[in-house]
């Protein structure tokens, strides 16, 4: 019920806190995030967090690290090294690729719907 700070999941009362806690658990998020990637082992902190707040009640969701242009020039260079290997991958196994991707994104279906609606 939104005011109470109290919601419904299944017929169970869930304070916001749990439910946000178990959606951020859920995709393996924390308080404070990242804020650019260049790969898997690329992950960079970034500057100042950026609060990130929910449009329900204006509550702080969680923070993300704002990048800086260093990070955003090497996330940019990357990028572009990556395109000069990942275009001469024969097109079925980069298709192979984004169909893995997909799924991934639909086995977290649930927890992405949840945090879209904190």
């Amino acid at each position: 019920m939104v005011g109470t700070g109290v919601v419904s999941i299944g017929g169970k009362d869930v304070s916001f806190e749990e439910l946000k806690a178990k959606i951020l658990e859920d995709l393996g998020l924390k308080a404070i995030n990242p804020g650019s990637c260049w790969g898997p082992k690329g992950w960079q902190k970034g500057g100042s967090p950026l609060r990130v707040y929910s449009p329900i009640d204006n509550k702080v969701i969680a923070f993300v690290g704002i990048a800086s242009r260093k990070d955003y020039d090497k996330v940019l260079s990357e990028a572009r090294r990556t395109f000069d290997t990942w275009r001469m991958v024969p097109a079925p196994k980069r298709g192979e690729v984004i169909r893995r991707i997909g799924q991934a994104l639909r086995d977290k279906k649930e927890p992405l719907g949840g945090l879209v609606t904190l």
